[in-house]
């Protein structure tokens, strides 16, 4: 049966109602601009797509647009006039509304950003040049995280929760020697709320001592990076004491987030293996700062006893021989607790190859230790100091009429005496201080680090012997294994075996 109306207008507006009722939300699309321009306030546009058909004939397909505030948004096109948009690709976003009057179609734009390269390019130089005008570009960046004065340990991850970007950043992250604190921020990063949905994150965590932000994006098309081209964002960025990484998953060329960022990678997998580097690079640096002490401290401790030995020598043959030779066996003593250092530094460096969770606890109690038989030696050095010099002016009028300047000999040798010893105090006070100082930062952080508190619904497999299983080729069946969880451990044997077509690795099958 036929729709009966009573006119064209009566069809028109039935036409125009079930428009309404099918697209009551915004519609988006990309395509061609065509004779764009200004009116009445307003700007226009045709945006176009050409179609090839199965024949080899081509169509166009053509949709009329318009939105309000003509100059603000050329503007933020970075445009002077409507024609320079003309032939460029760009996004639209509004409501489809049909004009019963005119008999057509027409987008009510609510929002219209480049999405071609040139148009993007356009916009990204516009948005630098107001920046640059402003004192806030270019940025101060950095090649590498290692170049901050301290190791990523707290940090802020944004970008879509469940994702492979998201994954790849994890999976280089655990490569790091002493696992971070993290906290993600979940944020898209391909809609149009991409930008304000970041910026809020990074207000929020601009509130905490984060001590690196990390904005991710793997997975998506090259059209999603049109969203973050956002001048709001890039003076959130650029405003921001913390550093920021970013790893948006692209090669072609730089985005605006990474000409702002402190340091950008082009992918989560470079960034999450930049993090895990630095860490490893800082906790490696602790060791070399051992040995570097540990030979400090043997080549001050040499000149004290070739000083103090040279001037025994000196003395020899004003006949207090036998008072040297004393005070020469209480040097002795005063040398094995220096001796037993060696042998205390070797003991506690091993102590933190076994248990490297307490890496900075025992790096700690051996500087301690270090410490206090420094000053115990360092009590007994200025008691022989004193008593030596007592002992010798006992001999001063004995030799004083003789021609050899006695006097000026004993001050030389005593002044001599005094320097390396407050040599010794001053350096090794410094070096104890400062690393004191760093390593008890960095032990509050450590013990926070317990993956059972990072990541809900995680558990560690390993063998009896309490080492690690990575993968089903090694344990087998029959075999006994631990599974430690957040509150307890279980003890189950592998039943079955069964590995994964996909990825080769498998599933085991416990009791």
């Amino acid at each position: 049966m036929s729709l009966q109306f009573t006119g064209v207008a009566e069809l028109m507006k039935t036409i125009r109602d079930i428009s309404e009722e099918a697209f009551k939300e915004d519609v988006q699309l990309t395509g061609e601009i065509r004779n764009a321009r200004e009116g009445y306030g307003k700007l226009y546009m045709e945006v176009v797509e050409t179609v090839k058909s199965f024949y080899g004939k081509s169509f166009n397909y053509q949709v009329s647009c318009q939105i309000e505030n003509a100059q603000y948004n050329l503007d933020n096109l970075g445009i002077d006039h409507p024609s320079e948009m003309e032939g460029q690709e760009y996004m639209v976003r509004g409501f489809l509304r049909f004009r019963v009057t005119q008999n057509r179609y027409v987008i009510e734009l609510i929002e219209i950003l480049p999405s071609g390269k040139g148009a993007i390019e356009q916009r990204r130089k516009h948005i630098l040049s107001k920046l640059e005008k402003e004192g806030l570009y270019p940025v101060k960046q950095i090649e590498s995280l290692k170049e901050l004065e301290n190791p990523p340990l707290k940090i802020a991850i944004m970008g879509s929760p469940n994702t492979r970007g998201i994954s790849d950043l994890f999976h280089n992250i655990y490569k790091s020697y002493i696992l971070p604190d993290f906290t993600l921020y979940p944020v898209s990063v391909e809609s149009t709320e991409s930008a304000g949905q970041i910026i809020e994150a990074i207000k929020k965590a601009n509130e905490k001592n984060y001590d690196l932000i990390v904005i991710v994006r793997g997975g998506g098309g090259q059209g999603g990076l049109l969203y973050l081209e956002d001048e709001e964002l890039a003076r959130t960025v650029i405003n921001l004491k913390i550093p920021v990484l970013v790893g948006i998953g692209h090669t072609e060329d730089k985005s605006l987030l990474d000409l702002v960022a402190t340091i950008s990678r082009e992918t989560p997998t470079a960034a999450g293996s930049e993090i895990a580097n630095t860490i490893n690079y800082f906790v490696d640096s602790v060791d070399e700062l051992t040995d570097r002490i540990k030979e400090s401290y043997s080549e001050l401790f040499s000149e004290v006893v070739e000083s103090l030995q040279k001037a025994f020598s000196d003395v020899s043959d004003y006949g207090i021989d036998r008072y040297v030779s004393d005070y020469h066996k209480q040097l002795d003593y005063f040398r094995r607790p220096f001796l037993s250092i060696d042998r205390r530094l070797e003991k506690e460096k091993n102590n933190i190859d076994k248990k490297e969770r307490n890496l900075f606890v025992n790096i700690e109690e051996l500087f301690y230790g270090i410490r206090s038989n420094y000053k115990t030696a360092l009590k007994t050095s200025r008691k022989l100091s004193f008593k030596l010099e007592k002992e010798i002016s006992k001999y001063y009028e004995a030799v004083q009429a003789r021609p050899f300047d006695f006097d000026r000999l004993i001050s030389q040798k005593h002044k001599g005496f005094h320097n390396i010893i407050n040599k010794l105090e001053s350096n090794f006070d410094r070096i104890v201080k400062d690393k004191h100082r760093r390593l008890a930062s960095s032990k509050s952080t450590a013990l926070l680090l317990n993956p059972f508190n990072i990541i809900k619904g995680m558990a560690i497999v390993s063998d009896t012997g309490n080492n690690r299983i990575k993968s089903i080729d090694e344990i087998n069946k029959g075999d006994m294994m631990k599974v430690t969880l957040k509150d307890g451990s279980l003890l189950s044997q592998v039943k079955e075996k069964h590995r994964k077509k996909n990825n080769h690795k498998g599933d085991l099958k416990k009791n």
